[in-house]
C-alpha cells in the first residue's frame, strides 16, 4: 500500500497531523503500538490531575467546613479510584481511535492485529532529498525492526 503520509505515534499531535492531512484528501496511515492518546492522555496530564484532585479532597473538607458543612468519616478506596482513572483513560483512548477510523485513516500496530515490529517501512521508497516526491511505502515482514537503526539513537 503507498501511502501520502505517514504518522509515527497516535498521540494528539499525530492524531491531529493525520486527521488534518486526511481530510484534505491524502491516504494515510498512523503507526502505534501503545494506547492511543500519548503520554498525556495515558500517564501524563490526565492521570495527574485525576491523582492530584483526590490528593486536595481533605484540604477541601476543611475549607467546606469553615463554611458550615459537617462531613464525618471520609476515606478513600483506592482501588475503586484506579479502576475509574483507567475507565478514564479507555474512553479517551477509544475517543482518538475513532477520530483515526471516522477519517479512514489505517492503523498498524499491534492492537490491530499485527506481530510487534511487523510492518516496516522499506529504505528503497524514503525519499533521498526534498525535492523527491516519491511516496513512502508500509509492507509486512517477519524481521525485527531496529529502532536505533531506523531512527538514531537519539539522545
Amino acid at each position: 500500500m503507498i501511502y501520502d503520509l505517514i504518522v509515527i505515534g497516535a498521540g494528539s499531535g499525530g492524531v491531529r497531523a493525520a486527521r488534518i492531512a486526511s481530510v484534505h484528501g491524502a491516504k494515510v496511515a498512523i503507526v502505534e503500538n501503545n494506547k492511543y492518546g500519548g503520554t498525556c492522555v495515558n500517564v501524563g496530564c490526565v492521570p495527574k490531575k485525576l491523582y492530584y484532585y483526590i490528593s486536595q479532597f481533605n484540604k477541601d473538607i476543611k475549607n467546606y467546613e469553615s463554611y458550615g458543612w459537617k462531613i464525618q468519616n471520609s476515606s478513600l478506596n483506592w482501588s475503586s479510584f484506579v479502576k475509574k482513572k483507567d475507565k478514564e483513560i479507555t474512553r479517551l483512548n477509544s475517543i482518538y481511535e475513532n477520530i483515526l477510523s471516522n477519517n479512514k485513516i489505517k492503523i498498524i500496530g499491534i492492537r490491530h492485529g499485527e506481530k510487534d515490529h511487523e510492518t516496516l517501512i522499506s529504505k528503497e521508497e524514503m525519499p533521498r532529498s526534498k525535492e523527491e516526491k516519491k511516496f513512502y511505502r508500509i509492507f509486512p515482514d517477519n524481521r525485527d525492526l531496529n529502532y536505533e537503526k531506523f531512527i538514531g539513537k537519539g539522545n
